[in-house]
C-alpha cells in the first residue's frame, strides 16, 4: 500500500502537467464554406477550452455566413496565417457571439457587414482587426479589450455605432476609428457602471446626431487619455462627452492615408509624416500588455521619438528625425 502512494505521488506532477497542456492544440480551418467539414463553423463545434483556431486559406479569402458563428468555449480565432481573411455577415446575421460560457481572443482578421460585428455575453479580446460595416461593430456585455485595431463605417440609429458598451470593464487602447455613426457615441457608447480606459486612440469622421460623435459616457466611468479628435461632428463639441476624465487629448489633423493594404494581414488607414498622431501617444500603454510595443501590422512601436496614436505606427524612415536624409 505504501509503494503504491508512494508511485502515485511520484506522478502527481506529470499527470498535472498532462492535463494542463494535453488539450491546448491548433484546430485548421482549410474550407471557406459556412458549414461542413474543415470550416470555421465546425473548428468552433470540436474546439476544447484553450485550442488556437488557425487558417490555412488563400489570400484574401471570405467566409460568407448565413448564420452567426457562437463560441462556447475559451478559444482563439486567429486569422494571421490567411492574410486579408473576412468573416463577412452579409448584413443579415451578427458575425460572432460570444457566449457566457465562452472566452475569446480575435486576431488578425477582418469582422465585416454583421447585423452587430461581434456580440459578446462573456469576455472577449480583438486584437490587430478590423471590425467593420455592421450596424454595430461590437456590442459587449463582459470584459472587454480592444488592442491595435481598425474600428470603421459602423452605423447604428441608436446608440453606439463603433463599440456599445453595455455592462462590465472595458479596455480600448491604440485604435483607429473612422467614419463610424449613431444618434449617440458615434464610434464609442458606454452605459455601464464599470470603469473604462480608453487611451492612444485616433478618432476622425465619426458622428452622432446627438451628443459624442467620438464617444458618450451615460454614466460617467470613462477615463480617457492621448486621443486624437478630429473632425467628430455631433451637438457636444470634439472629445469624451460626459467622461469622468479626457486629458491630453489632440485635437489635430492626422493625416490619415485611405484604407488600403499597408501591410500585415488586415488593411488599415495609416497616420502620413506630419500628421498630428506621429509621436502623440502614451508610452507606457504602448509597452502595456495589450499592445506590446507593436502596431496592427506587427511593426515594432515606437519608430520614432514616441508612439503614435491610433493602430498604426508611421514607420517612414524619411521622416523620422523630422527633414529628408542627405543624398550621398
Amino acid at each position: 500500500m505504501h509503494k503504491i502512494t508512494a508511485f502515485v505521488r511520484a506522478i502527481s506532477p506529470c499527470l498535472f502537467l498532462c492535463t494542463q497542456f494535453a488539450w491546448s492544440v491548433d484546430v485548421a480551418v482549410t474550407s471557406d464554406a459556412d458549414s461542413g467539414p474543415n470550416t470555421l463553423r465546425a473548428a468552433l463545434a470540436s474546439a476544447a477550452n484553450g485550442d488556437t483556431i488557425v487558417f490555412a486559406l488563400p489570400a484574401g479569402s471570405t467566409i460568407s455566413l448565413a448564420s452567426t458563428l457562437t463560441v462556447t468555449n475559451n478559444v482563439v480565432i486567429d486569422g494571421a496565417g490567411s492574410s486579408g481573411l473576412t468573416l463577412d455577415g452579409n448584413h443579415a446575421v451578427t458575425v460572432l457571439t460570444i457566449g457566457n460560457t465562452g472566452t475569446a481572443t480575435i486576431a488578425n482578421l477582418t469582422i465585416a457587414n454583421g447585423t452587430d460585428g461581434i456580440l459578446s455575453l462573456g469576455p472577449l479580446t480583438v486584437s490587430r482587426c478590423v471590425v467593420r460595416g455592421s450596424v454595430t461593430g461590437i456590442y459587449s456585455y463582459g470584459t472587454l479589450l480592444v488592442a491595435n485595431s481598425t474600428i470603421s463605417e459602423n452605423s447604428t440609429p441608436t446608440t453606439g455605432g463603433g463599440i456599445k458598451i453595455s455592462s462590465g470593464t472595458a479596455t480600448i487602447v491604440n485604435n483607429t476609428f473612422v467614419n463610424n455613426a449613431a444618434h449617440y457615441g458615434g464610434a464609442i457608447e458606454s452605459n455601464s457602471i464599470s470603469p473604462a480606459t480608453i487611451t492612444n486612440n485616433l478618432f476622425q469622421g465619426n458622428s452622432a446626431t446627438q451628443f459624442g460623435g467620438s464617444i458618450y459616457d451615460l454614466e460617467g466611468k470613462i477615463s480617457a487619455d492621448h486621443n486624437l479628435y478630429w473632425n467628430n461632428p455631433d451637438q457636444s463639441g470634439p472629445g469624451c462627452f460626459q467622461c469622468a476624465s479626457d486629458t491630453n487629448a489632440v485635437l489635430a489633423d492626422p493625416l490619415l492615408d485611405s484604407f488600403a493594404d499597408h501591410g500585415g494581414p488586415t488593411q488599415t488607414y495609416f497616420p502620413n509624416p506630419g500628421g498630428a498622431a506621429i509621436d502623440s501617444a502614451n508610452d507606457v500603454a504602448c509597452a502595456a500588455a495589450a499592445v506590446n510595443n507593436l502596431d496592427q501590422r506587427g511593426v515594432a512601436r515606437p519608430f520614432g521619438a514616441r508612439c503614435d496614436i491610433g493602430a498604426v505606427e508611421s514607420n517612414d524612415p524619411i521622416f523620422v528625425d523630422g527633414f529628408d536624409p542627405p543624398v550621398i
